[in-house]
C-alpha cells in the first residue's frame, strides 16, 4: 500500500504536466492546430509581415493557409456559419493567408473564422502569425 501512494504520489505531477503541454511544430517555432475540417496546421509562436508568413511556411517545407480554399469545410464542426468555417473556434487569433489582394492587402482571417480583405492601416506589412500546412 505505502509503494502504491508513493509511486502514485510521484507520478501524478507528470500527468498533470502532460496535460499542460501544447503540442509544437517547426522545431518549437510554431504550435499545432488542427482546423474544423481535421486538417493539421502549424502557427508561427511570433507575429510577422504577409511577405515573412509566406516565407516562413516555405522555410518549414510547408505551404501558407490560403482563401478559399482552404477555408473550405465539411462535417459536423463545419456547421459553424462564418467566412471560413474551418478555422472558426479553433483558437488561431489572426492568421495571413496566402491570398493577395491587389497590390496593398492579401487576406486575413480572425479566431471567428472572419475573413478580411483590407482595412485602413491594415497592409500587408501589418504583423500577423502565419499558418501553413503540409503540402501533401
Amino acid at each position: 500500500l505505502l509503494i502504491t501512494i508513493v509511486c502514485g504520489g510521484l507520478f501524478t505531477p507528470f500527468v498533470v504536466q502532460a496535460a499542460d503541454m501544447v503540442e509544437t511544430c517547426a522545431d518549437g517555432a510554431g504550435t499545432v492546430v488542427k482546423g474544423n475540417n481535421g486538417t493539421v496546421y502549424c502557427k508561427s509562436n511570433r507575429t510577422m509581415n504577409w511577405w515573412t508568413a509566406l516565407g516562413w511556411c516555405r522555410a518549414i517545407n510547408m505551404v501558407p493557409f490560403s482563401f478559399p480554399n482552404d477555408c473550405r469545410c465539411v462535417g459536423e464542426k463545419c456547421k459553424v456559419t462564418a467566412d471560413c468555417s474551418n478555422l472558426a473556434g479553433v483558437g488561431i487569433g489572426g492568421i495571413w493567408t496566402a491570398t493577395p489582394n491587389g497590390t496593398k492587402y492579401a487576406y486575413r482571417v480572425d479566431g471567428n473564422g472572419t475573413v478580411y480583405v483590407n482595412a485602413v492601416f491594415f497592409t500587408r506589412d501589418t504583423t500577423l502569425n502565419a499558418l501553413c500546412k503540409s503540402d501533401i
